[in-house]
């Protein structure tokens, strides 16, 4: 099993704007493929872990970077797991908007330490969105 953690920004607008289209597709199309995973964004952000067979992965982040959607895309973390943080996830979102929420605004932590080169740990980050997700129910995300 292959965990990938990215971010990219939204190649124009708001991130929030894709994400409905986005869901659409990753959640008809990654049942097939094998891949679970959440998605979280926030202003132009998108952040967003993978998981599944190790060549499937290579087709959904070739899919991804070649996605007019997105740009600056930037791999954080690519690494072997023995199981998946998000196995019942098709792909679960949580837009990091502008409310009080608690998840939203660990979601919104989230995206921005992902931006910040000198203070992210790859593997802190999943096991913090494994936290989240631990919190949440999988009907409780979009």
């Amino acid at each position: 099993m292959r965990q990938i953690l990215y971010t990219s920004r939204a190649s124009e607008g708001d991130a929030g704007t894709h994400l409905p289209d986005i869901l659409f597709c990753s959640r008809r199309n990654n049942p097939e493929l094998g891949v679970t995973g959440i998605l979280l964004v926030h202003g132009d952000h998108f952040l967003q872990l993978l998981e599944g067979d190790p060549e499937q992965l290579d087709f959904v982040v070739d899919t991804i970077a070649g996605d007019p959607r997105h740009c600056d895309m930037r791999v954080i973390l690519d690494r072997t797991v023995a199981r998946p943080s998000f196995p019942h996830w098709s792909m679960a979102a949580l837009p990091a908007g502008d409310g009080a929420e608690d998840a939203t605004v660990q979601a919104r932590d989230f995206v921005a330490r992902s931006l910040d080169p000198d203070g992210i740990a790859g593997e802190a980050l999943v096991e913090d969105l494994a936290a989240l997700r631990a919190r949440l129910k999988a009907d409780a995300v979009a």
